[in-house]
């Protein structure tokens, strides 16, 4: 079994770290892309295909997390970074939802599609992608920037658009309503109705 740093080497001199930071990336990208399509087409949660997509995602995120913190060198302080944080924010989610598909419990599904939510914070993973294509500072902390814009408005849509359940939202609705309110007064012709939406 290799150690620590032999592994580390070893990813590195074939260029497979990158390689991975490239997979991860995409794959982040795809996890978002199926989490807004199954907010339009709901039976989507059921597809076999589907189902079995999302847990090959799900597993390979949990191997990628099990692979950087047997490569950290601070193993608490790896956990306690924003990237290892989005990841179980991420990951854990995806499995308790999976694991209560067969479990009937009306009132909490809501809450579990809330939980689903944080798979969009995956964005937020292509910072490192972008570390590693760019050798400017300026242009990494505005790609970062960037990103994280993004990030957060994709998941507040996400957010909103499961606490505003009652009002049946499209994702793009919830997504232009979130715009319109960062970037004017709003025009109030989509506004939260429930208590946890205001």
């Amino acid at each position: 079994f290799w150690g620590r740093e032999q592994l580390q080497l070893w990813l590195s001199s074939r260029q497979l770290d990158v390689r991975l930071e490239i997979l991860q990336a995409c794959v982040s990208f795809v996890a978002c892309v199926i989490y807004i399509i199954e907010t339009y087409y709901s039976y989507l949660d059921e597809n076999l295909f589907f189902v079995v997509i999302e847990k090959m995602m799900g597993v390979y995120f949990f191997l990628d997390f099990l692979l950087n913190f047997y490569l950290a060198p601070h193993k608490l302080r790896f956990l306690l970074t924003l990237s290892s944080i989005l990841d179980l924010c991420t990951i854990i989610p995806a499995f308790v939802y999976s694991l209560s598909l067969s479990v009937d419990f009306p009132d909490t599904v809501w809450i579990l599609r809330l939980f689903r939510v944080f798979r969009l914070l995956r964005l937020m993973r292509m910072q490192r992608f972008f570390s590693g294509v760019t050798e400017s500072n300026y242009k990494l902390e505005l790609y970062s920037f960037v990103l994280l814009l993004v990030a957060l408005i994709v998941c507040f849509a996400g957010v909103m658009q499961v606490v505003e359940r009652d009002q049946n939202l499209q994702f793009h609705e919830v997504l232009y309503w979130i715009m319109v309110t960062l970037s004017t007064v709003g025009y109030g012709d989509v506004t939260p109705q429930t208590a946890w939406g205001q």
